[in-house]
């Protein structure tokens, strides 16, 4: 529910492991939401590295590298659903500094834009 992809889910099916948890998550919502981003500045995302909203730690990206296309750091992460939601700025914490990062929409490369 939270990357987006409950869509996915047969709610149908009788019964299997995690369909109440999920079917909490369809009822009341995630406190979380999958974000993607990419970096403002020079910094490559790795798996592990902290999301910073205003210094406080508030998610982990998941999966980051750098896009040889974009010529810049990109990566997916879990943040609080309100600060997905507004796009709020943020920063990734690489190797104890903090670079700055935009939310942005997925994909990272529309048609048109490779080079």
């Amino acid at each position: 529910m939270e990357a987006g992809i409950g869509w996915t889910v047969k709610f149908d099916k009788p019964d299997f492991i995690g369909k109440d948890a999920l079917l909490r998550s369809k009822k009341f919502g995630s406190k979380r939401k999958l974000i993607a981003f990419k970096m403002i500045d020079k910094g490559i995302p790795r798996t592990d590295n902290e999301i910073i909203y205003h210094n406080n730690v508030i998610g982990k990206v998941t999966s980051g590298t750098f896009s040889p296309t974009l010529r810049i750091g990109i990566g997916l992460g879990y943040v609080l659903k309100h600060i997905a939601e507004h796009k709020h700025p943020l920063s990734i914490r690489i190797r104890d500094k903090d670079y700055p990062a935009e939310i942005v929409n997925t994909p990272f490369i529309t048609k048109g834009q490779e080079t």
